[in-house]
C-alpha cells in the first residue's frame, strides 16, 4: 500500500519540488500523508474489532 502510494507520489514530489511550488509540494505531501494513514487505519480497525470480539 505504502509502496503504490510513494511510486504515484515520488514523481509528482519531485516535479514540484524542481519548479519551486512549495504549497503545492506541501498540499500534495499532506494528501499522500492522509491516504496512506486513512488505507492503514481500515485493516488496523478491523484486527482490533476482531481482538475485541474474541476476549
Amino acid at each position: 500500500m505504502l509502496f503504490a502510494v510513494n511510486s504515484i507520489a515520488a514523481p509528482k514530489f519531485a516535479a514540484l519540488s524542481r519548479l519551486g511550488e512549495q504549497e503545492a509540494l506541501r498540499k500534495t505531501a499532506l494528501q499522500a500523508t492522509r491516504l496512506v494513514l486513512g488505507l492503514a487505519l481500515i485493516p488496523f480497525a478491523l484486527v482490533q474489532l476482531g481482538v475485541s470480539r474474541r476476549c
